[in-house]
């Protein structure tokens, strides 16, 4: 299903097939809390943290239709839109906060 080549720092998969499984899909398969969990409990060293490849081998990766990778990575996209927008949205009214206090420093100097 797929390949890769792995050093301490650096793993890079190929996919071999992409009519049976989709990069953005495994991208957000292997970003997944169970992914990441999975490889900081596998790895060792302290100085330099590594995996070996049959450890990242070993993770079995779910594998629906690509009709439905294809779903998952249109709702991930999505949803990633609407968090964007509402981080956006945060740092407006963030700004607003805070330019709204710098005023009341502002008024409150001038009147001294």
């Amino acid at each position: 299903m797929f390949e890769g080549v792995l050093a301490n720092n650096l793993f890079k998969i190929s996919i071999i097939d992409d009519s049976v499984l989709l990069k953005d899909y495994l991208f957000y398969v292997l970003k997944s809390e169970v992914a990441q969990d999975y490889i900081q409990k596998q790895m060792y060293g302290l100085a330099m943290p590594a995996l070996n490849f049959d450890t990242v081998g070993n993770f079995s990766v779910p594998v629906p239709s690509i009709e439905e990778q294809h779903q998952i990575i249109k709702q991930i996209e999505e949803e990633k839109k609407i968090v964007d927008e509402c981080k956006r949205m945060i740092k407006i009214q963030e700004q607003k906060i805070k330019d709204r206090i710098d005023l009341l420093w502002e008024t409150d100097n001038h009147e001294k």
